[in-house]
């Protein structure tokens, strides 16, 4: 009886160099080529056209990146005092007179403090939800004048 041989198999040596030889061609071309002309030509001529959309993908010009704007919450704040045109400043900021309305401020805390001739100054720090009404009303002190002797 005869030995049994194993079936061969076709060695994949030559289509390894082919595809080898097609890669480095396609990379070289890739460094090669300026970004503006894409590798469709030498595809053409490998007979690989099928690939250009992969190809031009990567040769292209890079796309511009979205800028992300963060989302910044803002919230309104109403300031109302005991003596009407008292000066109100809002992070050290002047915002107008007693009563006044701040739109559009950064949720978060705010230094708030109001001023009047004649009253202590009144100081607080407030925080401002987002999209909401903070409302602030204050009672100034008179300054007693000094007695003398």
């Amino acid at each position: 009886m005869a030995a049994l041989e194993p079936p061969s198999r076709p060695s994949i040596t030559p289509a390894a160099i082919v595809v080898l030889l097609a890669s480095g061609l396609l990379t070289w071309q890739l460094i090669a080529t300026p970004h503006s002309a894409p590798a469709v030509p030498l595809l053409q001529a490998l007979g690989l056209a099928a690939y250009a959309p992969l190809v031009l993908t990567v040769a292209a010009e890079p796309a511009e990146t979205a800028q992300i704007e963060p989302t910044i919450y803002k919230g309104t704040l109403t300031v109302a005092a005991d003596h009407p045109g008292a000066m109100v400043f809002v992070n050290r900021h002047s915002v107008g007179t007693a009563p006044v309305r701040v739109r559009n401020l950064k949720a978060g805390a705010h230094l708030v403090w109001i001023e009047s001739d004649g009253y202590r100054r009144w100081t607080r720090v407030v925080t401002v939800p987002a999209e909401r009404v903070t409302r602030v009303s204050a009672d100034l002190e008179p300054i007693e004048p000094v007695v003398e002797p």
